[in-house]
């Protein structure tokens, strides 16, 4: 068996058991009387994070949230991060169960959202990779081949998730000029 078809595997197994999100009689209503105020509430669960929210941080979420849905518009979330494995990591320089398991929960995280929102939700991961071979001398190539299997596992992933989330993936230096 393949690497990729044991990841499609074990994805499948893995995402048999998430369920689309089932709305409650009372969530229900407060969707009806309110739907902004409950996705704001589903995305700031305690559950999903690990501290206290700044009230300017709320504040801005709640205003984004409502920029969308007064605009029809995906709720669109960007993920920085470095967009490599290193060279220490076992998996090095392929994505690992850690990319899976992030990808099972953002996708638990945003499910309220996708039941009641149709234009739903973008998550976009942004590698931060460009300075690393610069200030590290980290390989050009394992943070091509990275990008290559991390964009190959969203691929894979995206099969088993509701049609209104999108998740992508890019690199900085390939989408901006590197001058």
């Amino acid at each position: 068996m393949t690497t990729q078809s044991a990841v499609e595997n074990h994805l499948q197994n893995l995402l048999a058991k998430f369920e689309p999100y089932v709305l409650s009689q009372e969530e229900e209503k407060a969707v009806e009387r309110n739907p902004e105020g409950f996705i704001a509430q589903k995305l700031l669960r305690k559950k999903f994070r690990k501290q206290k929210l700044y009230p300017d941080t709320v504040k801005d979420i709640t205003n984004k949230i409502s920029q969308s849905v007064k605009e029809n518009k995906p709720i669109h979330f960007t993920i920085p991060f470095g967009g490599y494995k290193h060279f220490w990591n076992p998996s090095h320089p392929y994505p690992d169960w850690a990319e899976v398991f992030t990808l099972k929960f953002l996708a638990e995280w945003v499910a309220p959202v996708l039941a009641v929102y149709k234009p739903g939700v973008i998550i976009e991961f942004i590698s931060e990779g460009v300075i690393l071979p610069r200030m590290d001398n980290y390989p050009d190539d394992a943070i091509e081949q990275y990008s290559q299997e991390f964009t190959a596992l969203l691929g894979i992933f995206k099969k088993y998730l509701p049609q209104n989330i999108d998740i992508s993936f890019f690199r900085i230096e390939d989408r901006y000029d590197k001058n």
